[in-house]
């Protein structure tokens, strides 16, 4: 989240964060709207490739306060679909648990 004057170099160092926490998408929340090196910067921040959704989403990403105050949200696949492609493991019952839970003195 930055206020003031807004500039490219924020973006490249959004850029730099989500290359080396791994992430799939940054955001850039600002006052004002982005400037034309801004938007050039997201370009260059490449595409996230949603299979599910087969849908490309830019890596970076600019909102201003005023589009988020006019219902404007992040570019993202659906959240509540976010973990659709994991496999959740099976519950294991313990021999002679019977679905009981078991006394956990200490």
């Amino acid at each position: 989240v930055k206020s003031g004057h807004v500039k490219r170099g924020y973006m490249h160092e959004l850029r730099g964060v989500i290359d080396r926490e791994k992430a799939v998408i940054g955001v850039l929340i600002t006052m004002e709207p982005p400037t034309k090196n801004m938007n050039e910067e997201v370009l260059m921040g490449g595409f996230y490739e949603s299979k599910t959704w087969d849908k490309k989403y830019t890596r970076l990403q600019i909102l201003t306060i005023e589009e988020i105050m006019s219902g404007k949200g992040i570019d993202m696949p659906p959240i509540n679909q976010v973990n659709a492609t994991f496999i959740k493991a099976q519950k294991e019952q313990a021999k002679g648990d019977k679905g009981k839970q078991s006394d956990l003195s200490f």
